[in-house]
């Protein structure tokens, strides 16, 4: 690695490709990163234009703070070298990713390829606020006001959450997991795997990683999202151990108050799992806890969940329903 004046010069190589949709030229930017410094350093760079800018992790990662995005950063994706899922680590710390939006100025276009996001903070359980958003929200990720965030290849484990959302928390976005895990993470009060509120969220399988073994849908080999081993339980308001989803008009095209459009907030299932997640035995929905949101599973399998009430599932005003 080359030096000067005591800067790391972080690897880039820019290439040239044809925009599919308009024939324009377009670069693309790409940094190889193996540190914590120079993952921070990359995603500095590109501030303000991102678009086409691809980090390629070739080494795990543990940070010592959080990594902030902000619609400075749309466009931007963080992925692993082929052939690996290296993980980016909170070290039990911090959460490693905040993507913070707001509602006049929406992050959008953020991709994560390949990564193991992993040991957000696990002591600091803090206060529970009743309305979900606070600092202790989102022990893995944390996304708010966003568009077309996408989750492909990666895990999202062992992350805490000292209110909601120990692995993920969304508030007002649009998220896509595609062969995306979401396991082993914890949340005091509601999802114990992903806090969803207000939001517009699709779980679907995909093609086979080049890091995983086997053929999709034999050996063993699950190509869709699983949701396994989230507890929500540590509260007397224990709800979705695995999901949490919160929506208004959830089959009604009504625009939300924040501009989220037509679409309803609805959270769509294709080949999921969500089995051995619990909310306790004075909770709700240990696999997933609906209340006023739109919700379709096809060809999703929940079972092996606990809670107190409606171990599988359980839904309160809850619209679109589908389980063929």
């Amino acid at each position: 690695m080359l030096f000067r004046s005591g800067i790391p010069r972080i690897p880039q190589e820019t290439r040239r490709r044809l925009d599919d949709s308009t024939g324009l030229e377009v670069r693309r930017r790409l940094s190889s990163v193996s540190t914590a410094s120079e993952l921070t350093t990359a995603i500095s760079g590109c501030s303000g234009a991102c678009t086409s800018t691809v980090i390629t992790l070739t080494a795990d990662i543990t940070l010592s703070s959080c990594i902030v995005l902000t619609p400075s950063h749309n466009g931007l994706t963080i992925q692993s070298q082929s052939g690996n899922q290296y993980a980016v680590s909170g070290g039990g710390n911090d959460r490693p990713f905040d993507l913070q939006g707001s509602y006049g100025n929406r992050i959008s276009s953020i991709t994560f390829i390949d990564l193991k996001i992993k040991d957000g903070p696990d002591t600091d359980w803090g206060e529970e606020n009743p309305s979900g958003n606070g600092p202790h929200s989102g022990g893995g990720v944390k996304i708010q006001y966003a568009d077309s965030i996408l989750f492909e290849g990666c895990t999202i484990t062992d992350n805490v959450a000292g209110q909601t959302g120990g692995g993920v928390y969304g508030f007002r976005a649009f998220i896509t997991f595609t062969n995306t895990d979401i396991t082993d993470n914890k949340a005091r009060t509601k999802g114990g795997g992903a806090y969803l509120k207000h939001c517009v969220t699709v779980f679907q399988d995909g093609a086979k990683r080049a890091w995983q073994s086997g053929t999709c849908g034999t050996g063993g080999l699950n190509c869709g999202c699983t949701i396994s081993g989230n507890t929500a339980d540590d509260y007397d308001d224990m709800e979705g151990g695995g999901l949490y989803l919160f929506g208004m008009n959830g089959n009604s095209p009504t625009p939300g108050p924040y501009n989220m459009g037509n679409t309803p907030f609805t959270t769509t299932m294709q080949n999921a799992y969500l089995t051995g997640n619990a909310a306790g035995s004075s909770g709700y929905g240990g696999g997933i806890y609906s209340r006023e949101a739109g919700m379709i599973l096809r060809g999703s399998d929940v079972h092996t969940n606990t809670a107190g009430s409606g171990g599988g599932r359980s839904e309160e005003h809850t619209s679109e329903l589908q389980s063929p």
